[in-house]
């Protein structure tokens, strides 16, 4: 009897080695409730003694009710323990003064999924705390009357718990942010946009943007600096008329090019008239022969026929004497052969007399 209580006290003693007794003792006297079993376990599956024991006390003492089963549940699904009570303790002590209202739904299922999401739920807790400033970089917008304003924005946002897992990112809302104020410019002049840019950006917030869907909500808009830009304006006009100039220049050159065409095309029906000339002329001597055989054509006429061409020769030769020489400007060749013939219709002009 006495080896088997001797072996009951040794087993008792391993057990309490085991499950840390020392650790059961603290937690105890802080008021955690846990058993000696339920550290036993806990060794038993692993489960950190000292991080669970502390985490335990601390929410105890900050009057939070989390039960041991909630935090050795968090952490075998491959959470952190310290950052969730951390970050409840935080909202507590935080939110614990608000109403029921205006207090952000924020319990230990929240924390623990920001947590297995891979995102600091201490974070979360001090952004909405804290609200972050974001800064934009230099954004240029167009107003009414295409002067170009060049801002720098501030926007002040809070957390959104709802919404903090699978939200948008500050990137966004600065985009988006950036879109309405870019959008509100251009429907003031901007003389009034530089008189008052807490309108304009009291107008962006008031338009939402879809904020609901980022996980976080825009406190306020500031546009922290404005100043004036380039003439949009001006120098949409002056590429506007160089495109016109362009244009203009390429429909001349097209009519150019059409006429330079409709040259060659008559200097090529010319050449080809001169060549039915020549045909019709070459004709001329075996149409009079065959005149001369067939008795249409006598030799009297044929002699006043030679006369009436060494005539028409003549003359042609005596025009080519008197007309000046043919210079390269044609109009001064007309300006000569107007004055020429209005001296042939002077009577007091005489043509030299014909060459004997």
């Amino acid at each position: 009897m006495l080896y088997v209580f001797i072996f009951i006290l040794i087993v008792i003693i391993a057990y309490a080695v085991y499950a840390r007794l020392d650790k059961w003792v603290e937690a105890r006297s802080n008021e955690v409730p846990i058993s000696i079993a339920q550290m036993g376990l806990m060794r038993f599956r692993g489960v950190p003694i000292d991080e669970t024991i502390a985490a335990l006390t601390k929410t105890t003492k900050a009057g939070i009710n989390i039960s041991y089963d909630q935090l050795e549940n968090h952490f075998l699904q491959g959470g952190r323990v310290t950052p969730v009570v951390n970050a409840l303790v935080t909202a507590h002590n935080a939110f614990k003064h608000m109403s029921p209202d205006s207090r952000p739904n924020f319990d230990f299922a929240t924390a623990a999924r920001i947590d297995l999401s891979h995102k600091d739920p201490v974070d979360a807790v001090r952004s909405w705390v804290t609200p972050r400033v974001l800064e934009s970089e230099t954004i240029t917008a167009v107003a009414k009357d295409r002067i170009q304003l060049i801002m720098q924005l501030r926007i002040t946002v809070r957390t959104n718990f709802d919404r903090y897992i699978g939200g948008t990112t500050e990137a966004t809302i600065l985009a988006r942010v950036s879109e309405g104020i870019i959008s509100t410019v251009g429907e003031y002049d901007h003389e009034y946009a530089l008189e008052h840019p807490n309108e304009i950006a009291d107008k962006v917030e008031e338009i939402e943007l879809d904020y609901d869907k980022a996980a976080y909500k825009i406190v306020s808009i500031d546009i922290d600096e404005i100043k004036v830009g380039k003439n949009i304006g001006v120098e949409l006009d002056m590429e506007r008329a160089l495109a016109d100039k362009v244009m203009a220049q390429a429909l001349a050159e097209q009519r150019r090019s059409m006429a330079v065409a409709y040259e060659q095309e008559m200097r090529a029906k010319a050449e080809e008239a001169k060549s039915k000339l020549l045909q019709a002329e070459s004709e001329i001597p075996r149409a009079i022969a065959e005149a001369f055989r067939t008795g249409k054509l006598s030799i009297m006429e044929y002699y006043q026929y030679k006369n009436l061409k060494a005539d028409t020769d003549m003359r042609e030769s005596v025009s080519k004497s008197v007309l000046p020489p043919a210079t390269g400007n044609k109009d001064q060749q007309n300006v000569n052969t107007a004055l020429l013939y209005s001296n042939l219709e002077d009577p007091k002009t005489q043509l030299p007399p014909p060459a004997q």
